[in-house]
């Protein structure tokens, strides 16, 4: 309606223009004709943008300028961290360039591991190394587990001493969320006491209402912190009651704003349940008399000299505050685009007050909560890694595509349908599909991980759960089973990991290593 196409759907279009289409062809409606292609984090690129990128690359190599020079393609990446199917990433693609099966140029391609880690202290990388070395072996998928077992041999570049410890909650045990949020806040103490600032420290999660949870509750205990959420415009009070203040100008019968409006004004007040009784009917003339805001002339005028106003007469806060300022630039960019009025603002708001955010400051102390998926590419010297019993096969209602004879089903050549283990019992190719889903959803958890570990330079500290001893004793199905899984015979590459508890054992803390500053 808005007359917009999403950035995704761009490949597909460029896919469908392209597919028989000579590469000249496309150098002649780009204008320029590139020689030299370098792509990056290329474990993350989609089938498509492949498709769109190789007649351009192949042009490039299999040719040459007018001074004779040949053209070249540098890839890189690691498919152990792919972690972005959901949006398209493939790291199958890029596995099948390295072993050569996927090769679509004529040249054979030169292949050179990178083997040391800059990032980590020698524990961190050693650890990884061997645990993931270990827990490949409990992949089903050939290809995933040998990326596992052949790429956990890096070197290390930092010699200095590091720690990992491992944190077992019992599996039975009662309100496991106080419990994580308890360690949590052990750990920062710990941490503080051994002079490492706020901003030295990052807390990883898989889902985003484990976020919400350890933000609350950081902030109940004045610890500063730095989040998606905490930096939500939508989650400053000053701007909470500015929304409010202008939904009660287009709609001054609907209480709820009135509410919010009075439930921000009492803050101070004692008996705040009275005060907002007292007023709820009366909030036009509380407003005008006590703050000396008119409603009446207020709704008459543009938004962004609306909220200026506001900020003024309720104090709403300085010139510094960081939220209001965004608020009111964001108003002025919307008045620009659409209308300055207080329904065309509002409606942009509602469409997008989930993801509006401001910009983190720099060098403010304070500790970063984030994702998993956000905080890759990057590095902390401490990475506290709680709730980490993540379930390996999961999704939310997961469908798949199963090819069908167009005869049996109505003309189609493919049928969705839910991805359940009954599909193991269906007629070929059935099984073969719905074994490959969940071998990708395997990598997919395991590159999870792997992301998450790989984040720390000096210090990991991971909290798990347990496997319950009453439990059937099978295969790993969550990340708490796989830091429980046992050492076989002959695999245990080093001393440190050899410290790791035995298979399903009862929950203990593990510092294998020296520990300062």
């Amino acid at each position: 309606e808005g007359g917009f196409l999403p950035i995704s759907s761009f490949n597909a279009i460029i896919a469908e223009e392209l597919k028989d289409q000579p590469a000249p062809y496309i150098y002649e409606r780009l204008g320029e004709r590139y020689r030299h292609y370098f792509i990056d984090e290329f474990q993350d690129t989609s089938r498509l943008q492949w498709t769109n990128l190789i007649p351009l690359i192949s042009n490039a190599l299999q040719g040459s300028d007018e001074d004779g020079q040949q053209g070249s393609l540098v890839l890189v990446g690691d498919a152990k961290q792919a972690i972005y199917r959901w949006r398209g990433g493939k790291a199958e693609q890029f596995l099948g360039l390295i072993d050569g099966r996927g090769n679509p140029f004529a040249l054979e391609a030169y292949k050179e591991m990178l083997p040391k880690n800059f990032r980590s202290h020698r524990p961190l990388v050693e650890f990884n190394n061997d645990f993931f070395t270990h827990i490949s072996s409990y992949m089903n998928q050939g290809d995933y587990a040998s990326l596992f077992r052949e790429g956990s041999k890096q070197l290390h570049n930092n010699d200095q001493t590091g720690l990992v410890s491992l944190d077992f909650i019992e599996k039975e045990a009662e309100l496991p969320e106080e419990k994580y949020l308890t360690r949590i806040l052990e750990i920062i103490e710990i941490l503080r006491g051994k002079g490492f600032a706020y901003r030295d420290i990052c807390i990883l999660t898989r889902r985003r209402k484990e976020g919400v949870l350890i933000s609350n509750t950081l902030i109940q205990e004045g610890i500063p912190v730095i989040s998606s959420e905490t930096l939500l415009l939508k989650q400053h009070p000053g701007v909470q009651f500015l929304i409010h203040l202008l939904n009660y100008l287009l709609a001054p019968e609907d209480d709820n704003h009135a509410f919010g409006m009075l439930f921000y004004l009492s803050r101070d007040i004692e008996d705040r349940h009275s005060w907002i009784s007292e007023n709820l009917r009366g909030v036009s003339g509380l407003l005008n008399d006590s703050y000396g805001f008119n409603p009446d002339h207020s709704r008459l005028k543009p938004v962004y000299d609306l909220l200026e106003e506001a900020i003024r007469q309720f104090d709403l806060g300085s010139e510094e505050d960081a939220y209001l300022m965004f608020l009111l630039d964001l108003v002025m960019e919307v008045g620009q685009k659409e209308e300055p009025s207080v329904q065309a603002f509002l409606d942009y708001w509602r469409a997008n007050e989930d993801r509006l955010s401001i910009l983190a400051p720099e060098g403010f102390d304070s500790i970063t909560l984030m994702t998993i998926h956000k905080s890759k590419g990057l590095e902390f010297p401490v990475v506290i890694y709680p709730f980490a019993d993540t379930l390996i096969y999961y999704e939310k209602n997961p469908k798949i595509w199963l090819p069908v004879d167009p005869d049996r089903y109505a003309g189609f050549k493919n049928i969705l349908v839910g991805q359940k283990k009954a599909l193991l019992e269906y007629e070929p190719p059935a099984p073969e599909y719905y074994t490959q889903e969940q071998e990708k959803m395997e990598l997919d958890a395991f590159n999870l991980l792997y992301v998450a570990h790989t984040r720390a330079v000096k210090a990991l500290y991971v909290i798990s759960r347990g496997r319950s001893s009453s439990e059937p004793r099978e295969g790993p199905k969550s990340y708490g089973d796989l830091y429980g899984t046992p050492i076989r015979q002959g695999q245990c590459n080093s001393e440190l990991f050899c410290t790791m508890p035995s298979a399903w054992s009862a929950p203990q803390k593990i510092l294998p290593l020296p520990w300062n500053n």
